[in-house]
């Protein structure tokens, strides 16, 4: 007699088949390229979109997207005039690749019912030639009705030869919204391994192309929908196929821990070599601009292994408040990066007033040359 799946085993299953089936087909396809594009997008690998003009560079249109060339001052690229509502978007996204690391800048001129004002948002390239993905903070005024009329792009401040493949202001969206973005993305992951507060600038794992998880997932989900509906039963052909699916399962698990373990370590490494061989203190201070390491070895000798501490970046730019606080987590392991922690850490990346000044009813734990760390006496 044949046994027929049940309910609450197909339904799981076609679930699992029916993703599997939408991660392999969107994920394995060709990476997208917009023919038209809305006013606030500009990808440049399609030849239908406008390029940017530039009143002091050399710009041609590549494979890649746009290659720009300074003449002698850092190079500047113009949208030219455009309209889009202050108040609807909420970041840009820069996709481009370097060879050294640089800071660029992004000029926004703001039209109000008052006038009209320029408003640069800083952001950091961190070089070495592979394609990175940047997301500059807006934070621009929504209550006034503004209106963005130009955008300006500084690509990179020495100067040096940028190839800029897409400019996009990204709409007001919450976070649930920007994890579904990156799970439908053709390679999942690709943000967060080349967002500037990641510990390498490697891509993730691609195989023609393509990221691997987009062949890994499928294989997962397929082999433990088959697994599930074997069910329990006692003859030998499905005893075999049931244990091989788990084996799949098993197998692919196994694979996902060696690459988190490559990206958390080995490409670390090699990320690190780029720096010509200096030590890993002087790689990470030329990544983040500062001592940021060495400051948070420093201060984390006062702190409890076990503990946890609030980080507060005391600096006037959005984007490197994001970057620092998120390479505090890094750097402070096994000590805990949290809020409303018994222990605070308040860092200026600067010289900055005496720390009992600077929070006077708090106990002051250790009192560095850019940061301050308050506790709890004893």
């Amino acid at each position: 007699m044949v046994r027929f799946p049940r309910l609450s085993q197909l339904v799981p299953a076609v679930c699992s088949l029916g993703l599997a089936v939408a991660v392999a087909g969107y994920g394995g396809g060709a990476e997208p390229v917009m023919l038209v594009n809305p006013p606030s997008t500009w990808d440049f690998r399609a030849a239908s979109t406008p390029s940017w003009a530039s009143p002091n560079a050399q710009v041609l249109r590549v494979s890649n997207g746009l290659m720009v060339t300074p003449r002698s001052e850092p190079a500047s690229i113009s949208s030219g005039l455009i309209a889009l509502d202050a108040g609807a978007y909420e970041s840009a996204r820069l996709r481009l690749s370097a060879g050294q690391p640089s800071e660029g800048w992004l000029w926004l001129v703001v039209q109000t019912q008052t006038g009209t004002r320029r408003e640069p948002r800083a952001f950091h390239v961190r070089g070495g030639g592979g394609m990175e993905d940047i997301l500059v903070p807006l934070a621009l005024d929504k209550a006034d009705r503004s209106i963005v009329r130009e955008a300006v792009l500084v690509t990179s401040v020495p100067p040096q030869p940028v190839t800029i493949t897409s400019i996009a202001f990204e709409p007001l969206g919450g976070s649930v919204w920007a994890a579904v973005r990156e799970l439908g993305s053709p390679a999942p992951g690709e943000s967060a391994a080349s967002a500037p507060f990641a510990m390498h600038t490697l891509p993730p794992p691609v195989v023609g192309g393509r990221s691997v998880w987009t062949v890994l997932i499928p294989m997962v989900l397929l082999a433990g929908t088959i697994a599930m509906l074997t069910g329990d039963a006692a003859s030998a052909f499905r005893v075999a196929i049931r244990r091989a699916a788990w084996g799949v399962v098993g197998s692919v698990w196994l694979l996902g821990v060696g690459l988190a373990f490559y990206y958390q370590v080995v490409a670390l490494r090699v990320d690190l070599s780029r720096f010509g061989g200096l030590e890993r203190a002087q790689a990470y201070a030329a990544i983040d601009y500062v001592p940021l390491w060495t400051d948070l070895q420093e201060a984390v000798r006062s702190i409890p292994p076990r503990a946890s501490v609030e980080v507060v970046i005391d600096w006037d730019r959005p984007d490197v408040v994001t970057t620092w606080t998120a390479r505090a987590a890094y750097y402070l392991y096994p000590v805990t990066v949290r809020s409303r922690s018994p222990f605070r850490l308040r860092y200026f990346g600067r010289s900055h007033p005496p720390c009992g000044q600077v929070e006077p009813e708090s106990v002051v734990l250790r009192e560095g040359e850019r940061f301050c760390l308050f506790g709890a006496a004893g």
